[in-house]
C-alpha cells in the first residue's frame, strides 16, 4: 500500500494504472486500460485480469492464471473487487478516497480499496481483453504456500466484514464447497480406517466428484485454455491438495483474529 500510494504521489497525470512487480504488461495497456476507463464513465474504477497463459512455464503457474482469470472475469459489470495487478483509476478519484490504507493488512489492499471506493458509490467494472501476463515462480509447494496465505489473510479481513460466505472473486462459493466437500472426504477416509469400515472411503471420491460439479465453469475454462487433460489434472488438485492449503490458512486467520481478540 505504501509503495502504491508512493507511485500516485509523484505520478503527474490523470489516470492512474497499477500493476505488480511480478507482472508483464502488453504493448499499450495503460492506454488501453485510460481509453476503457474513459468510455465506462465518471466514477467508475477499471480493472484487468492474469492472461491464462502466464510468463512462467509449468503445471503450477497456469493452473493459478486460469483459476484468477475465470473468478475475476465471471461478473464482468459487477466484480466484488479490482486486484492491484491491473487497476485504472482517475487521480482525483484515487486522492479523494485517500488512497490504500497503509495500516492495513499486508496483502488484500486492492480488496479493501474496491469496497470503500463502492460504499463510497463507485462502480467497479472488469474489461476482460485488458490483460497481465504473471511470473508465478513456484511448483507445488510455492502454489500450496500462496493460498495458505492468502486464505489466511482473507479469513481476518472477511471475518470482521462478516462475509465469509459471500461470492467474492477468487473466494468463490464455488472453490468454498470444494473446500468444505473435501473436509467431508478426508473425514470419510480417517473414519473407514478408524473403525474399519472401508465402505466409508467412498466419500471422498464422491466429494471430489462434487466438488468438480461445483466448479464447473472453472473446469470448463481449464479445458479451453489448456485442453482435456490439463483440465482433468487441474480439476483433481483443485479438489484434493488445494483445498488442504486453503483449510490450513483458515486455522491460521481464525487463530490470528483469536490473537487480536484476546490482545483486545
Amino acid at each position: 500500500a505504501a509503495a502504491r500510494n508512493a507511485g500516485a504521489a509523484a505520478a503527474a497525470g490523470e489516470v492512474l494504472f497499477f500493476t505488480d512487480a511480478d507482472c508483464l504488461l502488453p504493448r499499450g495497456a495503460p492506454a488501453h486500460a485510460a481509453a476503457a476507463l474513459e468510455a465506462a464513465g465518471p466514477r467508475t474504477v477499471l480493472g484487468g485480469t492474469y492472461d491464462t497463459a502466464p510468463a512462467d512455464h509449468g503445471f503450477f503457474p497456469a493452473f493459478q492464471a486460469v483459476f484468477v482469470n475465470f473468478h475475476e472475469t465471471r461478473r464482468p459489470d459487477d466484480p466484488d473487487y479490482i486486484a492491484t495487478h491491473a487497476l485504472a483509476i482517475r487521480a482525483a478519484d484515487f486522492r479523494a478516497c485517500g488512497g490504500f490504507d497503509e495500516g492495513f493488512l499486508p496483502i488484500l489492499e486492492d480488496v479493501e480499496l474496491s469496497h470503500r471506493l463502492r460504499r463510497a458509490g463507485y462502480r467497479l467494472r472488469i474489461d476482460p481483453g485488458l490483460r497481465v501476463r504473471h511470473d508465478f515462480g513456484f511448483g507445488l509447494a510455492g502454489s500450496l504456500r500462496n493460498a495458505a496465505r492468502k486464505t489466511r489473510f482473507w479469513v481476518r479481513y472477511s471475518a470482521r466484514n462478516r462475509d465469509l460466505l459471500a461470492d467474492s472473486g477468487t473466494a468463490s462459493r464455488g472453490l468454498k464447497a470444494a473446500v468444505a466437500l473435501a473436509g467431508i472426504g478426508w473425514a470419510g477416509l480417517a473414519a473407514a480406517a478408524a473403525l474399519r469400515l472401508p465402505g466409508l472411503a467412498l466419500a471422498a471420491p464422491l466429494c471430489a466428484l462434487g466438488g468438480v460439479a461445483a466448479n464447473a465453469g472453472l473446469a470448463r475454462a481449464f479445458a479451453a485454455a489448456r485442453g482435456a487433460g490439463f483440465a482433468a489434472a487441474a480439476s483433481l488438485y483443485l479438489v484434493t491438495l488445494y483445498p488442504a492449503a486453503i483449510a490450513v490458512g483458515t486455522a491460521q486467520g481464525f487463530a490470528d483474529l483469536a490473537r487480536d481478540a484476546a490482545g483486545r
